[in-house]
C-alpha cells in the first residue's frame, strides 16, 4: 500500500475520487453494464460519487464509462 510520501504534493483526495471513478466504470466486474440479454438491453443506468462533508454528489446520468460527472451540491 501507498503512503502519502509517496505522492509528494499530489491531493490524495483527488486521487481517492478518481480511483472510486475508475472502479465505478469497470467492465469486467459488470460494475458499469452494457448488455443484450435476451433482446432486452441491461445497463447501468447513474452512477453517484458521495462526498457527505462538502455535502456534494459527483452524478453521472447514464454509464459513468461514456457520461461525464457533474457536482450537485446540497
Amino acid at each position: 500500500m501507498f503512503s502519502a510520501a509517496h505522492f509528494g504534493e499530489v491531493d490524495l483526495e483527488i486521487l481517492r475520487e478518481e480511483a472510486v471513478k475508475q472502479a465505478l466504470r469497470d467492465h469486467e466486474g459488470l460494475v458499469c453494464s452494457h448488455q443484450v440479454v435476451e433482446e432486452r438491453r441491461l445497463g447501468t443506468l447513474w452512477s453517484v460519487v458521495g462526498h457527505p462533508c462538502e455535502r456534494q454528489l459527483d452524478i453521472a446520468a447514464g454509464s459513468p464509462c461514456q457520461a461525464a460527472y457533474r457536482t450537485v451540491s446540497f
